[in-house]
């Protein structure tokens, strides 16, 4: 019984299930007064500004914490997924790779070599977000590797 209270509670009492009403009758006077409406919006959201200001400014801890409220709060939010793993190539990553293997972008071979170990662990899709606008031309066979392994596989967008 309280398993079933607690799922009701959790599938009624979302944001969603909360603001859309709320936000069809806003739309419904929007369109019918709309000067009055707009005025309405900019003074209401000057005020937040100003608390939120306020806020920022006394309280360290605001600054963090409002981010993360919004973020876990949002209405249109996805569910995570676990079948998805993002692999970033950042400043970090360069900067603690560059003594191997030199200033980005790396040799097409390292490049190909991840793709590879993806491959292996079996990735249904590989979305590649990547320019190599030239050749590599201190590894003149590395172009045509990297090439050859985005050949081999299918699943690479």
């Amino acid at each position: 019984m309280i398993n079933f209270l607690s799922e009701a509670l959790k599938k009624y009492l979302n944001s969603e299930f909360l603001f859309k009403p709320i936000a069809f009758i806003l739309g419904i006077y929007a369109r019918k007064h709309r000067f009055p409406f707009y005025i309405s919006l900019a003074i209401g959201f000057i005020i937040f500004m100003a608390i939120s200001l306020a806020l920022v400014v006394s309280d360290e801890d605001v600054k963090s914490s409002t981010y993360d409220y919004v973020i876990r709060n949002r209405l249109s939010s996805p569910k995570p997924s676990n079948e998805i793993l993002i692999v970033d190539i950042d400043e970090k990553s360069i900067a603690e790779l560059s003594q191997k293997y030199g200033r980005w972008p790396w040799p097409r071979e390292l490049i190909a070599e991840l793709i590879a170990n993806l491959e292996d662990a079996k990735a249904s899709t590989i979305y590649l977000n990547l320019i190599l606008a030239e050749k590599d031309l201190n590894n003149k066979n590395s172009d045509n590797v990297l090439q050859s392994v985005l050949n081999e596989y299918d699943n690479i967008v």
